[in-house]
């Protein structure tokens, strides 16, 4: 999970909609950040 910053929690307060790029892949909007999202898991290298 990555790091949130303060001064992007600050930044963050004007809005009033997020896009949230979801750990399977989907994208849905939300209300507030959100800071648990897992990695989308992809095939790489010879897995593909």
């Amino acid at each position: 999970m990555g790091h949130i910053d303060v001064s992007d929690v600050t930044f963050t307060l004007n809005f009033d909609r997020f896009l949230v790029f979801g750990g399977d892949g989907a994208v849905y909007e939300a209300d507030a950040p959100v800071g648990d999202e897992g990695r989308v898991v992809r095939p790489h290298g010879r897995d593909r």
